[in-house]
């Protein structure tokens, strides 16, 4: 495992052939830059609870069976505090149905869920998250103009459709 920054563990969750520099990565297919090898949906991941400081899943939990199953496994392995990248397709781009093996399909509202504050993701065991940052990324520009004007909020539940966005990525923290 050489290259890996013992100080700052940074996760790169489904790193494929494109791992993040300084990660272990973990992918379910073998590759030479997966250092393990593991079923993403398991039921617990190979490591110990509090392991990192950083995790990154750039376009992986649009394939999971359980993504709250996912989120969870993030917050147990992330130390308090721990940054977390999430980098998924926007519901309103034809990438996101487009694959066959996508199975949820993912809007910026879906990581308010995440953040601990709902009676209902108390009830389902839900584990909090802070949100730090949610955009939309490559939109069009009158998409933009829409989001600049009013809200991105406003532009996803009205406009999204006709100017669609390529991915949502969200910046957030483990909250323990």
């Amino acid at each position: 495992m050489t290259g890996i920054n013992k100080e700052h563990k940074i996760l790169d969750i489904g790193c494929g052939a494109d791992k993040v520099e300084g990660a272990l990565g973990i992918d379910r297919i073998p590759r030479d830059n997966v250092n393990v090898v593991c079923e993403l949906g398991a039921p617990v991941w190979p490591f110990a609870d509090d392991t990192f400081d950083e995790i990154h899943a750039i376009h992986v939990m649009e394939h999971m069976e359980d993504p709250l199953h996912f989120m969870n496994e993030i917050h147990r392995v992330g130390k308090p505090g721990c940054r977390v990248v999430i980098r998924t397709p926007h519901k309103s781009h034809i990438e996101s149905f487009r694959d066959p093996t996508h199975k949820f399909h993912f809007v910026l509202e879906t990581f308010d869920y995440f953040n601990g504050s709902d009676d209902l993701n108390k009830l389902y065991g839900q584990k909090p998250f802070n949100i730090i940052k949610k955009d939309v990324l490559r939109i069009s520009k009158p998409g933009r103009w829409i989001c600049d004007l009013f809200s991105l909020r406003h532009w996803e539940r009205h406009w999204s459709n006709f100017f669609p966005a390529k991915e949502i990525e969200v910046f957030l923290e483990v909250s323990k």
